[in-house]
This record gives C-alpha cells, sequence and structure tokens, in this order.
C-alpha cells in the first residue's frame, strides 16, 4: 500500500507550517464572523428565541468558538 500523499500546499506559502497558519486565520476569522454576526445570518432561529435565550446561545458559541481557537493554539476566539 502506497503512503499517503501530503496535500498540503507550499505555494505561494515558503512553508507547510505557513500554509497551516493561513488556513488557521482564515478559519478563525469565519468564527469571528459567525460569532459577531450570527442573529443577522440566522435571524429566522434568532427571531425565534427571546433576548436571554440569544444571550445564553451566544455564550454557548463563544465557548464552543474558544474551544476550536484552542486547537489553533490561541488563547481565545475573537469576535468580528
Amino acid at each position: 500500500m502506497a503512503a499517503a500523499q501530503d496535500l498540503t500546499p507550499t505555494f505561494p506559502f515558503p512553508s507547510k507550517r505557513a500554509a497551516r497558519q493561513e488556513a488557521q486565520d482564515i478559519l478563525m476569522h469565519g468564527v469571528s464572523v459567525a460569532l459577531g454576526y450570527w442573529t443577522e445570518q440566522h435571524a429566522d432561529l434568532a427571531e425565534q428565541m427571546t433576548e436571554a435565550e440569544q444571550d445564553e446561545f451566544r455564550a454557548l458559541l463563544q465557548q464552543e468558538a474558544d474551544r476550536l481557537a484552542k486547537v489553533f493554539g490561541f488563547q481565545k476566539a475573537w469576535t468580528a
């Protein structure tokens, strides 16, 4: 059986590590947008919630975003 091919891009990045870092930054930017604008992006869901429920859900989103951020070596997710 052939060894798994490493598909990590290096161009235009100087190294695989730099490519991974850029990928992580792009993903975390998407997470920050989701945190900052979830009520606009998912208005149908937000409209079904009270303000207190939205606050509780926002806290849950932040908790999960922080968990993902830690996987990438950040201390905490940021909000756009």
